[in-house]
């Protein structure tokens, strides 16, 4: 049973299509969507305004170490930024296959679900190891730096992936 009877809309600023949120604090935080969209708040979620302007992406995931370093995603392309969402730079272009999904356990370590495999990478986005997977994966969490899950599927194959060592197996 839910506390609160009713959900707040609150204005976006965008006519743009959503895709994924989050906060790092009650105060700042970052939406992702179609047509280049980076939003940011820093006041509590009453004001967004964009942050990034510059390849008509269609951003499907962004994940936040801290208050500086991020990573946003689109099909094919991951972009970081270390100035808090200010200014956001090109890193990896996938050749191969469609990212879904963006989460960095540390500015160095951190994974991209793809339709086809887990890519990891320690040095901060320079360089990627793949690990082939069965089905896309759609989610990514790390409750700590070594224990981690993944989630994926299509139709009624979906699964759910866990590693006990940063990733390795």
């Amino acid at each position: 049973m839910f506390s609160q009877t009713t959900w707040t809309i609150l204005p976006s600023n965008t006519t743009s299509h959503l895709s994924d949120i989050t906060f790092l604090s009650t105060t700042h935080g970052f939406i992702v969507g179609e047509n280049d969209t980076i939003l940011k708040t820093t006041d509590t979620r009453s004001t967004w305004y964009s942050v990034f302007a510059a390849s008509w992406d269609y951003f499907k995931s962004v994940s936040f170490y801290d208050d500086t370093t991020g990573f946003v995603i689109s099909n094919q392309n991951l972009y970081t930024t270390t100035d808090g969402g200010n200014n956001w730079s090109l890193v990896y272009t996938s050749e191969t296959s469609s990212l879904n999904v963006v989460f960095f356990v540390t500015p160095n370590m951190g994974f991209i679900g793809t339709d086809v495999s887990i890519l990891k990478t320690i040095d901060g986005s320079q360089n990627w190891l793949s690990q082939s997977v069965a089905n896309p994966i759609n989610s990514i969490t790390f409750p700590n730096p070594t224990k981690g899950y993944f989630v994926g599927g299509i139709d009624v194959s979906s699964l759910l992936y866990k590693t006990d060592n940063q990733g390795l197996t």
